[in-house]
């Protein structure tokens, strides 16, 4: 059994975490019986969602690179007309795919329950991003999307990370 604050292992008859204190609730079920229900914790985590951050931002380069060799094999020179609305498609497509992997890695890689840190690390990137490219209208708006995919993405994450500990 592991705590589901900062992800150090206890004992099956223990209350309270001897890492960091937080109180646990005995199991009523296995943990291989039925689906395993994913709560965050209260507490806001800030060095995850620098670490989440910068995952998401090496998952953009990482992304991008590979779109990147994609478009100039089918293209074939170097003249790239981003009015196009299949570039567009795909560059849209490749960002709903960044920020759920990103959110995925960040909570599989984090200690403990992390749901919060990576969507709220991507949404404070699509906001910045937007607020830099375009008006703030469409800034405030360009962050909700974001958020809740990371959100999704972490909650998939959790839900392998706690499969892998059982």
């Amino acid at each position: 059994m592991y705590c589901q604050q900062c992800g150090a292992a206890i004992k099956a008859g223990d209350i309270f975490c001897a890492e960091c204190g937080t109180k646990h609730q005995q199991p009523n079920e296995s943990p291989l019986s039925g689906s395993t229900k994913i709560i965050a914790t209260k507490k806001l985590d800030i060095s995850w969602i620098f670490k989440s951050i910068g995952i998401f931002i090496l998952t953009f380069m990482g992304v991008y690179i590979v779109i990147g060799f994609m478009i100039f094999a089918l293209l074939g020179d170097n003249s790239i007309n981003l009015n196009n609305p299949m570039l567009l498609t795909l560059i849209i497509i490749s960002n709903l795919f960044v920020f759920f992997i990103g959110g995925f890695i960040s909570a599989y890689l984090s200690p403990g329950i992390t749901l919060k840190e990576p969507a709220i690390a991507v949404a404070l990137l699509a906001t910045l991003t937007n607020l830099l490219t375009q008006d703030i209208g469409t800034s405030f708006v360009a962050w909700i999307i974001p958020y809740f995919i990371a959100y999704f993405g972490a909650k998939y994450g959790e839900q392998l990370q706690q499969v892998r500990r059982a």
